[in-house]
């Protein structure tokens, strides 16, 4: 991987090289070193019987539902359900009703017995739960999730991808250590690449303080 040139990392090109420009980012060094400013909590995932108003969690299900559509001034509602894998106590599969904003791209392939991810924020109004706008996604890698500054053009996503290939390509980018390895050996640390690797996709909440 050429070392300073943003754009040759797969999903970057000129205009989201320019992109990471805004924030201060011009080599891979300044990728790996735009550090997170918060993380979400993919590691457990929570029953939608057991959801409760006001929570940010992270739910999964199958859609059990088809989608319906429904236009309001300039806004475009997607509506649909997904009902939980596992059997409430009561013998019946919990529903979570899901909304989606001016998402025709993502309603499309949204389809029944479609396993998904939703992290995001619930609403529950009697026995009825609800999911506006959450993050949608076919698989789960857990751990936690990081979150970027970011600027227009550029999504927490996009970033975490780049600074995947980064770290974890085939052909890596080369971190040179700071610190002797009897130095680190000495007080219990670790290379510079695991502490890279803990601090944008960290799997525990001790990775992330550590």
């Amino acid at each position: 991987m050429e070392e300073n040139s943003l754009k040759n990392i797969k999903g970057i090109g000129a205009r989201r090289a320019e992109a990471f420009q805004n924030l201060g980012v011009y080599t891979p060094f300044d990728l790996i070193n735009h550090l997170p400013r918060s993380y979400l909590d993919w590691s457990a995932v929570t029953p939608i019987g057991a959801l409760e108003n006001g929570q940010t969690v992270l739910v999964a299900g199958t859609v059990c539902s088809d989608v319906t559509v429904k236009k309001i001034k300039k806004l475009t509602l997607y509506s649909f359900y997904v009902c939980d894998d596992s059997p409430s106590e009561f013998g019946k599969a919990d529903t979570l009703s899901v909304t989606l904003f001016n998402q025709k791209y993502t309603a499309e392939k949204i389809v029944r017995g479609k396993k998904l991810y939703l992290y995001g924020k619930v609403e529950v109004y009697g026995s009825n739960a609800e999911m506006k706008s959450p993050q949608l996604e076919e698989k789960n890698e857990g751990g936690f999730r990081a979150i970027y500054p970011l600027t227009a053009g550029l999504s927490s996503k996009i970033i975490h991808n780049a600074v995947k290939t980064l770290l974890l390509d085939s052909a890596p980018l080369q971190i040179p250590e700071t610190l002797s390895n009897t130095i680190r050996e000495r007080y219990g640390l670790c290379g510079l690449k695991q502490a890279y690797l803990w601090i944008h996709f960290p799997q525990t909440q001790e990775q992330i303080g550590a």
